[in-house]
């Protein structure tokens, strides 16, 4: 049978253990950061990234640029006899005849 000052010597030992490896988690882990906050960071690569998506935003861009001035043409291009029917048909469906 363990004596309360067996007890508490055991709950000390097993305090102090825990407090040594907390300790030392705490080092590993402000070493590791020193590390990785030493590392250069790779702006380079991140440029590239960014203007290869800028390079294919413009690409978009002319695309749909390219699209609105064929859509405006097709636009202009549609006969007035066309343009006058569907106004009468709009107009015939908002008035209900």
């Amino acid at each position: 049978m363990s004596s309360i000052k067996d007890i508490d010597e055991s709950i000390d030992a097993i305090i102090k253990e825990a407090e040594k490896k907390k300790l030392m988690i705490i080092k590993e882990a402000e070493k590791k950061a020193e590390e990785i906050l030493k590392r250069p960071i790779p702006v380079e690569e991140y440029r590239r990234e960014a203007e290869a998506l800028i390079a294919s935003a413009r690409v978009k861009h002319d695309e749909i640029i390219e699209k609105a001035r064929k859509d405006a043409e097709n636009l202009r291009n549609i006969p007035q006899e066309r343009i006058r029917k569907a106004i009468e048909y709009v107009v015939k469906t908002v008035v209900g005849l």
